[in-house]
């Protein structure tokens, strides 16, 4: 799955992808990793990673509370992945 997230996509590709894979039935889920980790896991930096989380939430894509990520425009998202 790592090897998937490293190949050649957009840091919001890897992004959109990983909050897809990880959602729930109720389009949310809680951030196993911290910021650190996640970029480290999507081969990233972590300004990077929370530059771009900030930029999908400005968007309307996501809503990040803490560790909880929300998807508020799953289309959209998934145009991404």
């Amino acid at each position: 799955q790592k090897i998937r997230m490293m190949s050649g996509f957009t840091l919001r590709q890897k992004l959109s992808r990983y909050i897809l894979e990880n959602r729930d039935d109720s389009l949310e889920f809680k951030l196993t990793y911290n910021r650190e980790e996640l970029a480290d896991y999507l081969g990233s930096t972590r300004p990077s990673v929370s530059r771009e989380l900030s930029k999908m939430q400005e968007e309307g894509l996501i809503s990040i509370e803490r560790s909880k990520i929300k998807i508020l425009d799953l289309e959209e998202l998934k145009n991404y992945s």
